[in-house]
């Protein structure tokens, strides 16, 4: 009906109200979850540079290098690597795995070692490395660390 005798209510005002609740549980919903994305985007990026910081450690410490050359491993110290060498080296609380890979040479080898088993969420550095085995004998590999929780 029109005019002053219609009759109103609250009731046409529920249709707004359920909209502004919707969009207002959208809305903090998306914050929630990009808070959430975020924490774990910086928390792999922490992972990662924790990795970088280990291999940079490895490729630098006196105790593995060959005449103190930087990136140049020594065969014997890398084969006489343990878990316990290689966690006081890695000076992390994460899980620790080193994978040296030469792929010169006349045999192909691969040398292994771990703290444990990295889990799910790990961080990969990798770099280039070359290992001393004579003085007429040097080859190249690559030197991976993988970080684990």
């Amino acid at each position: 009906m029109w005019g002053e005798r219609a009759v109103g209510g609250f009731f046409e005002d529920v249709h707004v109200l359920v909209v502004v609740v919707i969009g207002m549980a959208t809305l903090l919903a998306s914050f929630a979850a990009a808070f959430v994305a975020y924490r774990e985007a910086r928390d792999r990026d922490a992972l990662l540079q924790e990795a970088s910081r280990v291999l940079r450690v490895l490729l630098t410490d006196p105790a593995l290098l060959h005449g103190g050359e930087d990136r140049l491993l020594d065969l014997t110290a890398v084969a006489g690597l343990d878990e316990a060498g290689l966690a006081s080296l890695a000076g992390t609380p994460h899980a620790v795995q080193l994978v040296l890979s030469e792929r010169s040479g006349t045999d192909p080898r691969t040398f292994v070692v771990e703290t444990a088993s990295v889990g799910p969420e790990r961080a990969v550095a990798a770099t280039a490395a070359s290992v001393w085995h004579s003085d007429v004998d040097v080859r190249a590999s690559r030197v991976t660390v993988t970080l684990g929780r």
